[in-house]
């Protein structure tokens, strides 16, 4: 009975914590958007938060190794999540929208063109025509992007130049026809675009459209962005802990009471908890958000208010985790760099490291390929529920996948799905064929970190946290990043459909690879262990002999 209260616990915490981390990640970077934080800055704080990963959780994950305080750490982790993420919704818009508000978004796409319009603006869908001032184009490729009537027609113009215009709208307040004050260009009607563009339009004439917004009190913008790049790498580095210690905590659990391989069953609830709470989170978010004017402010209340709850559950739960490591007085350094001379373990490491490159040039480039396939945005949230669902059997039964396949040879035969997953994206021409593939994450992420963390808990005896803290950095950090500076190099110079390729080939070159060294390191140890042991039977009866001998010798002398 207590060890079910003990597992369920674990699960528990699983569930909650992984739950909250769906609830807030997906929305973080459209959040820093409506802060006032540009393309330029978000990217910067991004590419600065894997420090805080990397540095901090194997800190604080040695002490709790030193003195086997599991509990505290986490506690202590998931209290400082709460109060940073705190800190960051309380944090105030550093560049709210003043001044002249006549303005209405023109989006052009190969799906459709229309205008996003204030709510108060309804009535521009009455006049006919509306003169207005097309200016501040984003596009892609550096293009303005229009609508035309001719078939497969479609003109572009530097994104800085500014065109006047007359729109006319059709009796569903859409956009049908789009006039330039040019007379060389005729009236375009038809979208025929190749490339995505959203365009601020200013009105001529502003006795159309009268929006009196209230010019808001402009926040110190360098104050903003060092407070949010100081709470978001605060935030970071105990995220990263918590994901840490409670894998920790579950691999403890589960060596104490002689359940190795029931590791992946926790798991399950984590994957389970993911694919649910997102979903539900911007649901909410969108019945929240209903702003009428034009700055479009999204509520993101319902997100941060599901995290805090979720966090403190799993702080409630988290005591009743029977956790019992013994503080021990070994020079733990020295133990690690004996790890690291190991062969085997050099190649596990690598291992590791590589495969997180496939999976972070997935992670950040699949969607922008699907979105070129003319994707529907709601497949591409499919995907995700596809890869939670199909995981969570493959988590169930990884017992008997552990134990019947062996931990490295699941993660040999990762490279090989994921050969498969990126050449398969590489030749799909329609975006829901890359279900199937998405459906093989069950076995190059679910399967392969059940395979890998307990993998590590084996390196070393008694330095679980450590050992797993490295190894999620090692895959989750360092090779993530390094696939998306690789992928992303190789897509913008070769394309989205050769750089899958590209990275498919060396998954499958990266697979053959370890297949050869690791099992032929292996076989050379067996043969030198076999030569060695010959040798030793062959002295010892060389020996042997040499002791009758003298033994004969000896009882010749005596006879004489």
């Amino acid at each position: 009975m207590a060890k079910n209260k003990t597992f369920l616990s674990v699960k528990i915490c699983y569930f909650c914590w992984f739950g909250s981390i769906g609830c807030l990640f997906p929305y973080f970077t459209i959040h820093m958007r409506q802060l006032g934080l540009s393309v330029e800055e978000t990217a910067i704080i991004i590419s600065t938060l894997p420090i805080a990963s990397v540095l901090g959780p194997p800190v604080i994950c040695f002490v709790a190794d030193k003195f086997g305080k599991y509990k505290l750490a986490l506690l202590f982790s998931l209290m400082m999540t709460i109060i940073t993420a705190i800190g960051i919704q309380m944090l105030p818009q550093s560049r709210p929208l003043y001044g002249d508000f006549n303005k209405i978004k023109f989006r052009c796409n190969t799906n459709d063109a229309n205008l996003k319009v204030p709510k108060k603006c309804l009535d521009l869908c009455r006049q006919d025509p509306i003169k207005v001032n097309i200016r501040s184009c984003k596009c892609e490729q550096n293009s303005f992007c229009l609508v035309g009537e001719l078939e497969n027609f479609t003109t572009c113009y530097a994104s800085n130049t500014n065109h006047y215009a007359e729109l006319f709208f059709g009796p569903t307040c859409e956009v049908f026809a789009l006039k330039l004050s040019d007379p060389n260009i005729p009236a375009l009607h038809q979208v025929q675009c190749k490339h995505t563009c959203v365009c601020e339009i200013n009105l001529l004439d502003s006795k159309l459209c009268d929006l009196s917004v209230k010019i808001g009190r402009e926040a110190n913008h360098q104050t903003t962005l060092w407070l949010y790049l100081l709470l978001r790498l605060i935030f970071t580095l105990f995220q990263s802990t918590c994901f840490n210690l409670l894998d920790a905590s579950a691999l403890v659990l589960t060596e104490s009471e002689t359940s190795k391989s029931y590791y992946g069953r926790q798991r399950f609830w984590a994957i389970l908890a993911s694919g649910t709470f997102s979903p539900l989170c911007g649901y909410f978010i969108d019945q929240m958000s209903e702003d009428p004017e034009y700055q479009e402010t999204t509520n993101y209340a319902p997100a941060f208010y599901a995290f805090y709850i979720l966090v403190a559950v799993t702080m409630f739960f988290s005591l009743f985790l029977n956790i019992e490591t013994i503080p021990f007085g070994r020079n733990i350094f020295s133990e690690l760099r004996l790890v690291l001379k190991t062969y085997e373990n050099w190649l596990f490491l690598i291992a590791l490291l590589v495969l997180g490159t496939y999976s972070g040039f997935i992670e950040n480039f699949l969607f922008l390929f699907l979105d070129d396939l003319k994707a529907p945005k709601y497949l591409l949230g499919l995907t995700l529920t596809v890869g939670a669902l199909t995981g969570l059997p493959f988590l169930y039964a990884s017992k008997w996948f552990v134990e019947n396949l062996g931990r490295i040879n699941i993660l040999i035969l990762s490279f090989f799905f994921y050969f498969v997953r990126l050449y398969g994206y590489a030749i799909i021409e329609n975006p829901w064929l890359c279900m199937p593939f998405e459906a093989m994450e069950a076995v190059t992420y679910h399967l392969m970190w059940v395979a890998a963390s307990t993998q590590a808990a084996k390196l070393v005896p008694g330095l679980t946290a450590t050992m797993l803290t490295i190894t999620a950095i090692i895959h989750y950090d360092c090779g993530m990043g390094l696939g998306s500076l690789i992928g992303g190099s190789i897509m913008s110079k070769y394309g989205a459909r050769s750089a899958f390729k590209l990275m498919g080939y060396s998954a499958i070159a990266f697979g053959v690879s370890y297949i050869l060294f690791y099992y032929g390191a292996r076989l050379n140890k067996s043969k030198a262990k076999e030569v060695r042991n010959q040798f030793l039977t062959s002295f010892k009866k060389v020996e042997q002999n040499g002791a009758n001998e003298k033994r004969t010798t000896s009882e010749i002398e005596e006879k004489l």
